[in-house]
């Protein structure tokens, strides 16, 4: 109980601070910048590492919850869709230890984690399984054991009080500051975001908390919408990813080849985008 009450009393602090107007010079500075246009795939790149990070372990994961079922081709189908409503993104928290600069990635995804599944049957095998990270990337995702102020704000939007409880970027700075407490990482270092939307208030209020309590710049790159070029030519390959899947999983006597990750800046060619899906 009191552990509650401190949380709430310094959520309440921080929110404050955030409010008033001249911050002290040593809180960390969180810097916007939205982009309409992405002709060199300078974010998309990086949103295209996301978006693979999660949706191939799902795919996989999904197949093998379902391998009692037969013609799950329209369940696949809605499966599908979550990711397209989701937002993505890459948190980059870069540092110097011993002389030597280190970058760390923390991929997030909105909504559910695991996505939902929505088939029944036996108990699907553990999501975690699936996923596959190298030594300097994280899946970002929240704990139930985490005890932190960094949470999300009820909005005035028509959705529901919680609706943000699971945004992408929430469960990016939670993770960050996870590896800060338990010293993974260490202080001192910057952020540099890639968000596939420009940030709710919410999610901003998140990333500002975080950027203040543990005194780090943040710079965040986000595409600027869903009528943005960059944004249509993101969604386009997200739906190019699962209707090829669609395809490979329904074909008789194939199976998911999950596709390469795309080079460093090089996406022009992954994915030929579908009509539709």
């Amino acid at each position: 109980m009191m552990r509650r009450q401190r949380r709430q009393c310094l959520t309440a602090v921080l929110m404050i601070l955030l409010a008033v107007a001249g911050m002290p010079a040593t809180a960390g500075e969180v810097k916007k910048y939205e982009w309409t246009y992405d002709y060199d795939d300078i974010v998309l790149w990086h949103l295209h590492l996301s978006f693979l990070h999660h949706a191939i372990p799902s795919v996989e994961w999904f197949l093998s919850a379902t391998s009692h079922m037969k013609g799950n081709r329209h369940a696949f189908r809605e499966f599908g869709r979550q990711f397209f409503s989701s937002t993505f993104a890459s948190f980059q928290y870069t540092y110097t230890l011993n002389g030597m600069e280190h970058t760390r990635t923390y991929y997030a995804r909105s909504g559910e984690d695991p996505p939902r599944l929505g088939v029944r049957g036996p108990t699907p095998p553990l999501y975690s399984n699936y996923l596959q990270v190298q030594p300097t990337e994280v899946h970002a995702t929240l704990l139930s054991s985490d005890e932190s102020a960094i949470t999300w704000t009820a909005l005035k939007d028509g959705r529901p009080a919680d609706a943000r409880r699971n945004d992408a970027e929430l469960k990016a700075v939670r993770s960050i500051e996870r590896d800060l407490i338990n010293g993974r990482v260490p202080s001192g270092g910057e952020v540099t975001a890639f968000v596939s939307q420009p940030m709710c208030p919410s999610c901003e209020m998140a990333v500002r908390m975080f950027a203040l309590q543990y005194d780090i710049d943040v710079n965040v790159n986000a595409l600027s919408g869903d009528g943005g070029w960059a944004s249509q030519r993101f969604m386009r390959k997200r739906v190019a990813f699962f209707t090829s899947a669609l395809g490979s999983v329904t074909r008789s006597g194939s199976g998911f080849r999950p596709p390469t990750p795309p080079p460093s800046g090089d996406v022009a060619g992954y994915c030929t985008a579908p009509l539709s899906y």
